[in-house]
């Protein structure tokens, strides 16, 4: 087995398993690979949104979607968001 492929099997996989993982991922088309991407993606949204109000279950809607933003793309663009959303742009 490749060296670099061995590394990137997961610690609960065995190496049996994950080649036939991968043998069914290779045999998918492009559009099949997106959508499960795309389902593993919203599906961590849904997480990541459980987990926030999770740590902070007194904070609303519009500060749960601010920590999630800052988590997801910076701090920086979510105290921005803020400020436009408050009227100060700056």
């Amino acid at each position: 087995m490749d060296e670099q492929l061995a590394t990137a099997i997961p610690g609960d996989t065995s190496p049996d398993v994950w080649r036939k993982q991968m043998r069914s991922l290779r045999a998918m088309t492009p559009v099949q690979r997106l959508h499960i991407w795309e389902a593993l993606n919203e599906q961590l949204a849904v997480l990541e949104e459980q987990a926030v109000r999770r740590r902070h279950p007194d904070w609303g809607d519009r500060e749960v979607t601010y920590e999630l933003i800052a988590l997801r793309h910076g701090r920086g663009l979510a105290d921005a968001a803020r400020s436009v959303e408050a009227g100060h742009i700056s």
